[in-house]
């Protein structure tokens, strides 16, 4: 049986885009897009919920962080998550500088500790983002997403995958900003 390209095509966008949210993003590629500047500081609001029921200690926070923006359905994130453990783990054996926090969205509280549960990255703060605050601030518009932020406030907004060696260059620049 013969496929036709276009129909082709589609199947591939619709898998790509498989965790994309409103709106649709015509897959996942990897896009940066600016937003505006902001001291570490002014990104997490004192109370912000964690997916633990806890509240994030936002004193702990004060240097470059690095923001993983996931939904407790995506595939691809619960498919990236043991490799952002590993990361996480890295930063904290190395007493390194750089923060990282997950950014749970897209879903409920019980769908994101379950999440938090199967994929093994419990060691690491996720904040509670039900209603997608962060994720519009950040203009995060599909999941995965990571976003860095520098000492000095500098924003980088990533719309997709990375991999882990883009991710650990990105954070050895914060690090030495």
């Amino acid at each position: 049986m013969r496929v036709s390209t276009p129909i082709s095509l589609m199947a591939v966008a619709l898998m790509l885009g498989s965790c994309a949210g409103e709106p649709p993003s015509g897959g996942h590629s990897v896009s940066t897009e600016p937003v505006p500047d902001a001291p570490v500081s002014d990104v997490f609001d004192p109370g912000m919920r964690t997916v633990d029921g806890g509240t994030l200690d936002t004193s702990t926070v004060t240097g470059p962080v690095v923001l993983w923006f996931w939904a407790p359905w995506c595939v691809i994130c619960r498919a990236e998550a043991p490799h952002m453990a590993e990361l996480n783990a890295e930063l904290v054996a190395s007493e390194s500088t750089v923060t990282f926090v997950g950014v749970a969205g897209r879903g409920d509280l019980s769908g994101m500790q379950g999440f938090v549960a199967d994929t093994g990255v419990e060691s690491m703060n996720h904040i509670a983002d039900v209603e997608g605050v962060l994720w519009s601030q950040f203009g995060i518009i599909s999941q995965p997403a990571l976003v860095f932020i520098s000492a000095d406030g500098d924003v980088d907004v990533v719309n997709g995958v990375l991999g882990q060696d883009q991710i650990r260059d990105t954070i050895d620049t914060l690090e030495g900003a």
